[in-house]
């Protein structure tokens, strides 16, 4: 019997059942009412009630169907419901999911029209042009901390393009999503080469270093002593000038 199964008379499964469909499908015509006037998180909230009612429809249905099987008569080789408990069953669960659907398409056009393209759009234009100012930076040891700079700013906003994505990536249309993946695609590859691109500038730093050292060492090595030269004036010989007198003897 189906209170013995589930507790509760096929009569209170379905009242139930019915409460649940009535409070789903209240919840849902509020939603397609006023989805173009809710803000983004009000918006988001209440397609989060709409989910869990849907979820509180299908479990009463469920429980609704767990109580037809079990007044089955137990004499019956296969328990089995009749054709239009089945048909009324299927259409419960159908129309559930055909309206949370419907729901979800006209939350995920408003979303995406009013917020989520706006933001991710300039996030990701935002990180590639940080990225593509770094690429043009000129190699040489002048520019190295401008680089690192905007490098580190690429980086920063790469990463804000990839948290935008994720917290989006649920509302984005399928024909959104491949150009954005690309794109997405596109800015960590180009991070990575800026990344490496640092390499580049360590090696001219070094080698400035390098020769800065060899200049140093070169002007401080022990010069070899000039030696000093000694001129010695030859000695002059007395001259005779014809007078014996005046000659030195």
């Amino acid at each position: 019997m189906a209170e013995e199964a589930t507790g509760k008379t096929i009569k209170q499964l379905k009242t139930e059942r019915t409460s649940a469909k009535a409070a789903f499908t209240k919840q849902a015509n509020y939603l397609l009412r006023v989805t173009g006037d809710l803000m983004k998180s009000e918006l988001q909230t209440e397609y989060r009630k709409l989910c869990t009612l849907s979820r509180e429809v299908n479990s009463a249905n469920d429980q609704y169907e767990l109580g037809l099987l079990a007044e089955v008569d137990e004499g019956e080789k296969e328990v089995k419901l009749q054709p239009n408990e089945e048909s009324d069953l299927s259409k419960t669960t159908e129309d559930c999911r055909n309206r949370l659907e419907e729901v979800r398409t006209s939350v995920q056009s408003s979303l995406w029209s009013r917020y989520a393209e706006g933001e991710l759009t300039f996030a990701i234009e935002e990180a590639e042009s940080a990225c593509e100012q770094a690429r043009g930076i000129p190699v040489s040891l002048i520019n190295k901390d401008a680089y690192e700079h905007k490098v580190e700013t690429g980086k920063q906003l790469v990463a804000e393009a990839v948290a935008a994505l994720k917290e989006w990536e649920g509302w984005i249309p399928n024909e959104e999503k491949t150009e954005l993946d690309g794109r997405l695609k596109g800015l960590r590859k180009l991070k990575n080469n800026l990344v490496a691109k640092k390499a580049e500038f360590l090696i001219v730093q070094r080698t400035a270093e390098e020769e800065r050292r060899d200049s140093s060492q070169a002007k401080s090595a022990p010069q070899p002593a000039q030696q000093t030269i000694l001129k010695i004036k030859p000695t002059s010989l007395p001259r005779f000038h014809g007078s014996r007198r005046e000659f030195y003897q």
